[in-house]
């Protein structure tokens, strides 16, 4: 008897081993196609007027937090004020999916948070200048 229970337990554990090794394989071959797809990215440049600045500072805070938080597809979401240009904001946004990457946009585009953004750019003139926008894609 004990020689059956030795060899049910080693086909056990030699089940168990081959079922990781296939997880693991799973998840390399998912990481490997996840990087294999194009990254679609933007710059932005805005300049909100000082005295918009609170309210467009409280609605870009929601936008990353939403962004990074609700959208699996948003891979980055960073923004910072110029260091040489008072009230100069610089974006980073970077998006996965079909369609190299822009489907991750597309998505961002609908999402509630980036409906309240919407409101508060085009609500009056909030900028001091047209905002400087560049996409392009990762090769």
């Amino acid at each position: 008897m004990a020689n059956t229970n030795n060899t049910t337990t080693t086909t056990t554990q030699q089940q168990q081993q081959q079922q990781q090794q296939q997880q693991q394989q799973q998840q390399q071959q998912q990481q490997q196609q996840q990087q294999d797809k194009s990254v679609y990215c933007l710059n932005v440049n805005l300049y909100p007027k000082p005295q918009v600045r609170d309210e467009f500072l409280k609605v870009i805070a929601n936008n990353q937090k939403g962004s990074t938080e609700e959208e699996p597809l948003c891979l980055q979401y960073v923004w910072g004020e110029s260091t040489e240009t008072p009230n100069l904001f610089h974006f980073h946004e970077e998006y996965t999916g079909d369609n190299e990457g822009k489907e991750g946009f597309d998505a961002h585009t609908k999402a509630p948070h980036f409906a309240a953004w919407e409101s508060f750019a085009n609500t009056g003139e909030p900028f001091d200048k047209p905002p400087v926008v560049n996409f392009f894609r990762t090769v």
